[in-house]
């Protein structure tokens, strides 16, 4: 019993690391916890509700990250929504 227990939660693990919508939605909440685009943490809390609920915002945010004068106008735009 404790072996079946055992399987089923590494595989729920396993399930979890190779889904690709969970993984991209870790990188943009890692992402927008780390980085100084100048959020409050309250700011960031509310993006980070957005990206639980809008998977096309997570993309969008992503496709950002390297351009930051438009992520923080779109983070802005967010924020306003």
């Amino acid at each position: 019993m404790q072996g079946s227990i055992s399987t089923l939660a590494s595989a729920v693990r396993e399930s979890g690391a190779v889904d690709p919508v969970a993984k991209l939605r870790k990188e943009a909440i890692h992402a927008v916890s780390v980085r100084d685009d100048g959020l409050s943490a309250l700011d960031k809390l509310t993006i980070i509700e957005i990206f639980r609920m809008d998977y096309a915002s997570v993309q969008t945010y992503l496709a950002l990250l390297e351009h930051d004068e438009i992520r923080k106008q779109w983070l802005i735009k967010q924020l306003q929504g």
